[in-house]
């Protein structure tokens, strides 16, 4: 970190800043919705319970409903690090601890991309797409509504981290424990994080070209770190069965879908701009065969409504399941930025995005979309000039009111209400 400390400091100013202009001194970074009446009430409950019976291993609820098996809510975040650490804190209040924590989470998480990305590219390129990864519009969003959509990430970024380091060294244990810590934070959505794992170590062996024994071995080594969160697994699958699903068509299922929602601007969904859906299509032009299959994959995840269906667990098709993918969508959009810096050759992928664009703003009227592309005409004819800098700075000020503006629909908790209740 020393010798980056100038970008990680810049990473940090750019976190606080957003944080300071949602909360303004007067409220609380936290919403009114969920996560006043649902996260915090749940993490809170759950250390008072655990200081009364002195295990950490519950499995009854005595004050939910009439009584409840303990692993029907586990969903949000039974034997989350937030709640474990929290045990060794009991003279704080949770809401401020779980405020601190989530501040604390998603700084760490922009530096670990960084870390993350500066292993692949250069600084100013890691830069870039670490700003668009902190601006994307889930991530703060849900530091402060639903923690569960989002307190793994962390973790994921330290399993891929974990992923070049095997890699090159052949040590396994940062991925391990990234993949144990991603499943305690939230185990819904590790399925998605482990989707995202296996297809970063699968693109980065045959770029690599190793052998696909490194790559059995590899998935052996997953395997073995989700058998070490059995204990946390297996009963919340022994509750679960049974469940269904609501009712939804084959033909809803197997539709392609256009609409670049799933992927852009929307906080229940990846939420980045449409210089990422830029890149997956530049990547289907790109002369090395794995960049194609990777943009390939990609896209199929994000038209075919079947793989939401089925990473939500046969229950509904909605894009926040898609979240845990975000790195890896950082990831190429840091590809695509990186090609810039050579050349300009981005006719075509522009003009099949200018089509979808097209058919978005027609069909699903998202006009945002005209303005984004105008942006990116005007940062690709300032590269063009020798501008780089420039036209980094003008897609950073574009996702960065996005953001800005997605989360100020927020409902925040303010301080005279919180003193109040």
């Amino acid at each position: 970190m020393k010798k980056e400390y100038k970008n990680y400091i810049m990473l940090l100013l750019g976190s606080v800043i957003i944080i300071m202009l949602l909360t303004c001194n007067k409220y609380l970074f936290g919403s009114s919705i969920d996560w006043t009446n649902q996260h915090i009430q749940f993490y809170d409950y759950l250390r008072k319970t655990i200081y009364e019976t002195k295990t950490i291993f519950l499995n009854f609820s005595f004050h939910y409903g009439a009584g409840i098996n303990i692993y029907k809510i586990a969903y949000y975040g039974l034997y989350s690090p937030i709640v474990l650490l929290s045990l060794f804190f009991p003279f704080i209040d949770m809401t401020m601890f779980v405020i601190l924590t989530s501040i604390i989470s998603l700084i760490l998480s922009v530096f670990l991309m960084y870390k993350f990305l500066r292993s692949h590219f250069n600084g100013s390129v890691s830069l870039v797409a670490s700003f668009l990864f902190l601006y994307a519009t889930p991530l703060i969003f849900h530091f402060h509504r639903q923690l569960m959509f989002v307190n793994y990430m962390p973790f994921l970024l330290l399993a891929l981290i974990g992923i070049d380091k095997y890699l090159k060294t052949n040590k396994i244990f940062l991925l391990c424990l990234g993949i144990v810590l991603m499943i305690l934070s939230s185990f819904y959505y590790s399925v998605g994080g482990l989707l995202c794992i296996i297809s970063y170590a699968v693109y980065q062996i045959i770029k690599k070209k190793k052998k696909w024994s490194f790559f059995f071995k590899l998935c052996i080594e997953i395997f073995f770190s989700v058998l070490i969160t059995s204990f946390f697994l297996l009963p919340i699958l022994y509750v679960l069965k049974g469940e269904r699903g609501s009712s939804i068509s084959l033909i809803s299922i197997l539709k392609p879908n256009l609409n670049l929602k799933v992927l852009l601007y929307d906080s229940y969904g990846m939420g980045v701009s449409l210089i990422s859906f830029l890149s997956i299509i530049y990547l289907l032009f790109a002369e090395k065969k794995i960049d194609k299959y990777l943009a390939i994959g990609l896209l199929i995840i994000l038209i075919c409504p079947l793989f939401m269906y089925l990473l939500n667990g046969g229950l509904y098709i909605r894009s926040k399941v898609l979240i845990p993918l975000l790195p890896l969508v950082i990831y190429v959009t840091a590809l695509f930025i990186d090609k810039l810096n050579e050349d300009l050759k981005i006719k075509y992928p522009l003009i099949i995005t200018s089509i979808i664009v097209l058919i978005n703003v027609i069909y699903y009227q998202n006009y945002l979309l005209i303005l984004d592309l105008c942006v990116l005409l005007l940062s690709f004819f300032f590269i063009k000039q020798g501008f780089k800098k420039l036209s980094y700075i003008l897609i950073l000020i574009l996702v960065f009111g996005i953001c800005l503006f997605t989360n100020k629909t927020e409902t925040f908790v303010s301080k005279n209400v919180y003193n109040s209740v």
